[in-house]
């Protein structure tokens, strides 16, 4: 089993199927979740959800990439779920050609969400420390390149947004970041902002 998904809505599990027709899709009853290998990509609808199961969603988050999907997207919601493990956090409707990519992102152990969400979540950690004084990942290591990556990431862009500012193709950003991050040792681009040296 490649994707596992979870929706009581026919239409949006047919959708994101045609989406990801690259990939072994298999809808999957609540009950199924348990049984699921560990860290194998799992797309929630949220309004499918009752309550006691959305409670339960940061401790699946521990042991599967759970990807929330919701029909009503909000900055405070997708904050919650992504800072209690969640790896990705998007419209139930997203455009179907990103819906690849955001499984991509997951199954490389990135986080996926749109920027201003990012942004809500970077602001968030800056505001609840006042002191930019501690700093856990060691920038020195790096390329004059990779710096310029580094600067662009600081700034909250996203991929695209890299490569046009650096003029550089989409996959040489990837392989940059890949290699920034290996280099500080950080999990991810988001650790890797919050205690990041500016």
């Amino acid at each position: 089993m490649d994707l596992a998904l979870f929706s009581l809505n026919a239409g949006l599990l047919n959708r994101w199927q045609h989406a990801l027709s690259s990939h072994t899709c298999t809808a999957i009853n609540w009950s199924g979740v348990d049984e699921l290998p560990d860290m194998q990509p799992l797309l929630l609808h949220w309004q499918s959800l009752t309550e006691e199961q959305r409670s339960g969603v940061p401790q699946i988050a521990q042991q599967r990439a759970v990807v929330v999907l919701t029909d009503t997207p909000n900055n405070l919601e997708g904050s919650q779920l992504i800072l209690s493990g969640v790896r990705g956090y998007a419209n139930s409707y997203i455009h179907e050609s990103l819906l690849p990519g955001l499984v991509g992102e997951v199954r490389k152990g990135n986080i996926w969400a749109v920027p201003e969400l990012l942004q809500s979540i970077l602001k968030g950690f800056l505001q609840s420390q006042p002191s930019q004084s501690e700093k856990e990942y060691d920038i020195s290591t790096l390329s004059g390149r990779e710096a310029e990556v580094y600067d662009e990431l600081m700034k909250g862009s996203g991929n695209k947004e890299i490569a046009r500012n650096l003029n550089i193709t989409e996959r040489t950003v990837k392989a940059h970041v890949a290699a920034i991050l290996r280099k500080t040792g950080a999990p991810d681009r988001v650790h890797l902002i919050v205690h990041g040296v500016s």
